[in-house]
């Protein structure tokens, strides 16, 4: 792991013109910052010292193609500040168009070169590129503001927000929540810099806050240190990077079908949701781990997150982007064992699963806390719902299931990870077996080998109640 970390003030990392370009890759979240957020930064920049420091941002080196001499670099962490800072210098410069009537002629000269010094920040050396690359839409409204103010100085005509919502010189959509931070910033500066000094003392804070930049060269160990620091603001998680991986394999440069394909992860995500507004994510990691180490996983071990990453890379490099209809397929059979209760109470609807004696017993297994042995239930279910195995064998097999985790949660043997182990073992070997029987019997057979033996079992029945353990039975 390859890591380079350097304390920088922002005039460092936006430098007067051949600066990096930093990239906001699309397994991002669009900008988030709400007046609330916006307010408090400005405030501390205002009140705090000199150097006062905002926090990490965590960068990956990238190559542009077309661009070999740019230097990219794709921010994993801390956009939501460097785009909040963008702003901020943006609204400066504006504001500082204000002052041009009312300030001495060598004011005036500062005030012109505080403006180009902007300019040149937010731009490489040539001005054609900016140093944000954001998401579509919220580069369409970042676009949109800085070529207004660069090509537009009417501050008197246009200065207080409602004129500047209102124009249509200003091409965007004003509903965005960058739109209206960037009008909440403007109106900050316009009730807390009331002199050209005000707001060239504010500049120059800004300019000098300190933020650590955390640079390595692979998503994987961007994604192992983000989960250590972590930030302010919503976390990512490894379905962001995972996501990233899936868009990737689409292999298209058209935006349209970009679209098309986020469409569909976001749809997958859905049938996660447990509201309206979001998915549960641990659900979809969790789903992720168990599909993989079910239906790909060549080993008896379980997949990690870090190496979900990786391993998922693998599968859609090879697979391509339409592995995610076999991903929809599996995650509804996922969903009903998870949601099975919930399913029986009608308080969730079934996906694929809704015979009333399947679903009984898989909510007492998911009562039970029986998560290391999900990959024997994704098996069995993928093979009911393909017609190779009937009503009658599945039922046998999870009410086996079932028994041995009665036995198991109540003596408290063998360990979870030694049954996810024998478990999946036992599904590589299922690969060159054709014959329910026979599948049937070597999970029989195997449940038997690793529960205690009915002696035991016995013994532990006669000991005083909650001796062993607390654990869900039933």
């Amino acid at each position: 792991m390859q890591i380079g970390t350097v304390c920088k003030q922002i005039k460092e990392l936006f430098p007067i013109g051949d600066g990096p370009t930093y990239v906001v890759p699309i397994y991002q979240r669009p900008y988030t910052w709400e007046e609330s957020n916006i307010n408090d930064f400005l405030n501390d920049i205002s009140v705090e010292n000199d150097g006062y420091y905002i926090g990490n941002v965590l960068l990956i080196d990238k190559i542009d193609q077309n661009y070999p001499n740019i230097k990219l670099q794709e921010v994993v962490d801390g956009q939501q500040r460097l785009t909040s800072l963008a702003l901020i210098l943006m609204a400066i410069f504006y504001k500082l168009y204000g002052f041009i009537s009312y300030v001495e002629r060598n004011q005036l000269s500062k005030l012109f070169t505080i403006q180009e010094d902007i300019k040149r920040k937010l731009t490489n050396a040539e001005n054609t590129e900016h140093s944000l690359r954001l998401l579509k839409k919220d580069s369409d409204v970042y676009n949109a503001i800085f070529t207004f103010i660069i090509t537009n100085s009417s501050y008197d005509e246009l200065g207080n927000a409602y004129n500047l919502n209102n124009t249509a010189e200003i091409k965007c959509d004003k509903r965005r929540l960058m739109w209206k931070r960037f009008i909440d910033i403007l109106e900050w500066l316009s009730e807390n810099c009331h002199t050209f000094e005000d707001i060239e003392r504010f500049y120059r804070k800004v300019d000098n806050l300190t933020i650590v930049s955390i640079t390595c060269n692979d998503l994987g160990d961007a994604f192992s240190i983000f989960s250590s620091i972590n930030a302010k603001g919503l976390p990512l998680t490894l379905i962001d990077l995972i996501k990233v991986e899936y868009l990737s394999a689409v292999g298209a440069s058209d935006e349209n079908l970009i679209t098309v394909y986020e469409e569909k992860w976001i749809e997958l995500l859905d049938i996660f949701s447990e509201t309206q507004k979001d998915s549960n994510h641990s659900k979809v990691i969790q789903f992720l781990q168990n599909y993989y180490d079910t239906f790909i996983n060549s080993t008896a071990s379980s997949i990690t997150k870090k190496e979900a990453l990786k391993e998922y890379k693998k599968v859609f490099t090879s697979k391509g982007s339409d592995f995610i209809d076999e991903l929809f397929k599996q995650a509804r059979i996922f969903v009903d064992i998870i949601n099975s209760e919930n399913i029986i109470n009608d308080k969730a609807d079934a996906n694929v699963i809704d015979d009333i004696n399947i679903l009984t017993i898989l909510s007492e297994l998911h009562r039970m806390e029986t998560s290391s042995i999900y990959p024997y239930l994704m098996f069995f279910l993928d093979l009911y719902v393909n017609k190779c195995i009937g009503l009658e064998d599945l039922i046998y097999n999870l009410t086996k299931i079932k028994a041995f985790y009665i036995k198991r949660n109540i003596m408290q043997k063998p360990k979870a990870s030694n049954i996810r182990s024998r478990v999946l073992e036992t599904i590589r070997s299922f690969k060159n077996i054709n014959s329910v029987d026979t599948i049937t019997s070597t999970v029989s057979n195997l449940l038997r080998d690793i529960s205690v033996s009915d002696e035991q079992f016995k013994l532990a029945l006669e000991e005083p109640l909650y001796s062993k353990s607390n654990s869900k039975t039933l």
